[in-house]
């Protein structure tokens, strides 16, 4: 892998571009495109931007329809 990349950094003579001859605009954006994306996962990752989380019970129902149903399930056993 670093020879390719020893290639790349390689002038061309006739030319006068590096990296297979590709304009130094997409040479850049090859560079930030994915440096914004490594970004765009590590700052979630080790920033919480929401508020305080609720304390929330999963172990009861809260709609009164199918809370009716749990009291006749849990009744029936």
């Amino acid at each position: 892998m670093m020879w390719n990349f020893a290639a790349d950094l390689d002038v061309d003579a006739s030319t006068l571009r590096g990296y297979g001859s590709y304009h130094a605009f997409w040479q850049i954006m090859g560079f930030i495109i994915p440096f914004i994306g490594l970004l765009l996962f590590i700052i979630p990752v080790f920033v919480f931007w929401g508020g305080e989380q609720e304390d929330t019970d999963f172990n009861s129902e809260e709609h009164p329809a199918l809370k009716d149903v749990e009291i006749a399930h849990r009744a029936a056993l």
